[in-house]
């Protein structure tokens, strides 16, 4: 690192702005490389894996973890896609795409022609068309990127650079160090080379191996719905009965409970952010030999540990857990919210012809359609079975304006993260579904925290307009269907 320092300073241009003398030390005299391939190793939830990246100058990339907490990201230059620690392959959208492709934009040194001056040794990154904004940090003395910040559901994801080296007519960082929420992961490149084949740079096709469906099972499943609109069902982890878990549309990961899994004495495995309602904390995987609900049975998923006790005693049950995204992508769910009725379908035979399909896209791992509320404002709103109504998040009221001249009164709503500060009052009216619902009560966010202060998405949608409906969820689909009752 002090001959590639000494050698910027001898070269360094001695006009232009900082755009220009970034550039300049990210770009080298060499043969163009079109493909590049990095392999090394990484720390992933605070966990060893081996770790490969190869890019193209077409913009496209692979980036792999593989091992116990294992994930991959890419682009095949339209999409951005990832492969979640289950193995379910997805698009991503949204605030996810964004990371995603601004991190594959830093890695790879592509990402000045997106930049902009923002201070002495600072460039701005801004995706385009998006809400997306991070700041680079410049090394005054080398005019190589030394931090970034980008920002996430949690608040700011640091991403560290150091170790450049040459590939073909760029410099490339090849230990990189990501902080999100005082979780710190690195990478170590110990190969970088030209690469000579290309890989599938597509979305991977995903048949999963963990899973089977007994189609002589009955499809309908044991549940109840709380008394707070809640739908509940009663699965098996290893053979035992450990109570009701809550079925949630919302929820990005499948959450067990800490003194749950304590019980069952499951190994416990690295750590990550949980972005809630409230903010985010830190919390640990545990590994699940066996999951049975109903004709679905799982082996060897990992569950993320969350202390429930506070929302099982709202509650009044004995909670032992929430099923979340990755139950939803290994097959089509039917929720009765009205009556507390579920079903579940083997996603590749299920066929429905009696029912209208709405498309979905996908934000952290939770399900978004469209909508419009009063005032002609329209936007993506989360589908969460396991929240009870209506809210708007803080970003769109601060922008819309949603408070002015409103009868509301102050509320705070809790979850992952803790508590937020609220007004709670009416919209005019909002459509979704082929429907309008007038005067809905609705929840309007206040804080400036936590999920509820999304700028991509506008809000939730929960139990008290969903009982109106049987849904039909097709994650691999990536399409709802609002069934009458």
């Amino acid at each position: 690192m002090i001959a590639t320092a000494i050698a910027l300073l001898l070269t360094r241009p001695q006009s232009g702005g900082l755009t220009d003398r970034v550039r300049h030390a990210l770009t080298v005299k060499g043969a163009h490389w079109s493909q590049v391939d990095l392999v090394g190793i990484a720390d992933n939830y605070g966990v060893p894996h081996t770790y490969e990246l190869t890019f193209d100058d077409k913009g496209r990339f692979v980036q792999k973890y593989t091992g116990p907490l294992g994930e991959a990201y890419g682009s095949d230059g339209k999409i951005v896609w990832k492969v979640d620690r289950s193995g379910a392959p997805q698009v991503l959208d949204f605030q996810d795409r964004d990371r995603v492709f601004a991190l594959s934009l830093l890695l790879t040194s592509r990402w000045l022609d997106q930049s902009s001056e923002a201070g002495p040794n600072t460039l701005d990154l801004q995706i385009a068309g998006s809400p997306f904004k991070a700041t680079i940090l410049i090394d005054p003395k080398t005019d190589l990127p030394l931090e970034a910040q980008l920002p996430v559901s949690s608040g700011a994801l640091k991403v560290g650079f150091a170790g450049w080296r040459i590939a073909g007519d760029s410099r490339l960082p090849t230990q990189v160090t990501l902080s999100e929420q005082g979780q710190a992961d690195a990478i170590k490149v110990t190969i970088l080379a030209r690469s000579s084949s290309a890989p599938n740079y597509g979305l991977p096709t995903w048949l999963p191996k963990d899973t089977t469906f007994d189609s002589a099972l009955s499809s309908e499943v044991e549940a109840k719905k709380a008394f707070t609109g809640h739908i509940l069902v009663h699965p098996r982890i290893n053979g035992q009965d450990v109570g009701w878990f809550i079925l949630d549309s919302g929820a990005e990961v499948t959450v067990l409970d800490k003194s749950t899994a304590d019980q069952l004495k499951l190994p416990k495995l690295g750590s990550q952010p949980l972005t809630g309602i409230g903010g985010t904390t830190m919390v640990s995987s545990r590994t699940v030999q066996d999951f049975q609900f109903g004709p679905l049975d799982v082996k060897g998923l990992s569950f993320t540990e969350y202390d429930l006790a506070p929302i099982g005693s709202a509650l009044r049950i004995k909670l032992a857990g929430v099923i979340g995204a990755e139950f939803f992508r290994r097959s089509v769910v039917m929720i009765d919210m009205e009556n507390g009725k579920v079903s579940l379908f083997n996603r590749d035979t299920f066929k429905r012809e009696d029912v209208s399909w709405t498309p979905l896209k996908f934000d952290n791992g939770n399900p978004l359609v469209k909508a419009t509320i009063e005032g002609d404002h329209t936007g993506w709103f989360r589908i969460d079975t396991g929240a009870d109504g209506l809210t708007v998040h803080s970003f769109f009221v601060r922008n819309w304006n949603l408070l002015a001249g409103r009868k509301t009164t102050a509320g705070r709503v809790g979850g992952v993260g803790g508590t937020v500060a609220t007004q709670n009052g009416e919209l005019d009216w909002i459509d979704f579904a082929g429907r309008r619902f007038a005067k809905p009560a609705t929840t309007f966010a206040t804080g400036t925290t936590g999920a509820f202060d999304s700028p991509y998405l506008v809000g939730n949608i929960g139990a008290s307009l969903l009982k109106s409906f049987r849904l039909f969820f097709d994650y691999t689909g990536n399409r709802v269907a609002f069934a009458n009752p």
